[in-house]
């Protein structure tokens, strides 16, 4: 199977690089700003460097809405379980067991503090629930543990399974960068 059929039997349903799960912000190409923000992206600029805010929001269930006019970076970018498969290191079957496993980590965090879902959000989520542990008398210690347990375990999968190695960074750091390959 050509790499052009495994990324797309892995990558449409899955899209945690596009729809926020995955990171904050991604990085634009040169000369693409303008076109960029004409089609609704939010630009920031940060240290010389300017990136869009996720999630995209082209991005529509896993699907990019304007594939065939999609950016630099959303046509470069293999996140590392797609690198994994593209090198022979993961079947495409397990990569799909991959994803269906983040889902349900995602889906685990999300019932309980629905605020979690993008990677910019759990950062204050952790921090607010540390902050209730702290402050709790031990009625609720047990309920805010899991609930951190669960963001942990979700993190923790992404950085594994998703991130590339140069990437793996405090996840407030998290940046898509198509200079990672």
């Amino acid at each position: 199977m050509s790499t052009p059929d495994k990324a797309s039997q892995l990558c449409v349903g899955c899209g945690m690089c596009c729809d926020g799960v995955l990171y904050k912000q991604a990085k634009v190409a040169a000369g693409e700003e303008d076109r960029m923000a004409a089609s609704g992206l939010e630009l920031v600029e940060e240290e010389g460097r300017t990136f869009f805010r996720q999630p995209c929001p082209h991005s529509s269930e896993g699907r990019c809405m304007i594939y065939e006019t999609r950016f630099r970076i959303c046509r470069t970018f293999e996140c590392a379980l797609l690198h994994r498969v593209n090198a022979g290191e993961l079947g495409l079957a397990e990569a799909q067991e991959k994803v269906s496993v983040a889902q349900a980590l995602l889906a685990t965090v999300v019932t309980t503090d629905p605020d979690a879902r993008a990677a910019r959000d759990r950062i204050g989520v952790r921090a607010r629930l540390a902050e209730e542990m702290l402050g709790d008398d031990g009625g609720k210690r047990g309920r805010i543990a899991r609930r951190l347990l669960n963001l942990i375990a979700l993190d923790s999968f992404l950085e594994e399974w998703f991130r590339l190695p140069n990437e793996r960074v405090a996840a407030d750091d998290q940046l898509m960068d198509s200079s990672s390959k």
